[in-house]
């Protein structure tokens, strides 16, 4: 009888996503992608984290005292947060317009938008993939 119910409580974790980004967000999508994107176990994990607000950046390496600096290595001018170094970085634009230029070419359109922030950082693959 306890397994029939099912609880939908929300993590801190998806708390703090769901303030970060206006729209509705299906965790159970969300975390089953996980799963259905890669087999490789190592990729699952870093994605885990990501989304866990688990994952080490300089900015919580610096506050641990574990680093000289929390600036971006690549960029110097930024504090180094995940937004920042996956996003933000001056030197990651242009690897994500190669991305998109290389989405674009194979699917004969024209988007300056098909990677966004929003479908990187929460895995929103069609689901019949």
């Amino acid at each position: 009888m306890l397994l029939k119910v099912k609880t939908n409580i929300q993590t801190h974790q998806e708390n703090l996503w769901e303030y970060k980004v206006p729209s509705e967000l299906d965790w159970t999508n969300i975390f089953s992608q996980i799963m259905k994107i890669t087999i490789d176990t190592k990729l699952r994990r870093f994605k885990y984290k990501y989304l866990m607000h688990i994952l080490l950046n300089d900015k919580k390496l610096f506050k641990y005292g574990m680093v000289e600096s929390s600036l971006c290595d690549f960029c110097s001018t930024s504090i180094k947060t995940n937004i920042h170094l996956f996003w933000k970085c001056t030197h990651i634009q242009p690897f994500l317009r190669q991305i998109n230029n290389f989405l674009n070419e194979k699917g004969n359109t024209s988007s300056d938008n098909l990677i966004t922030y929003q479908s990187i950082r929460f895995c929103n693959v069609d689901s019949n993939n």
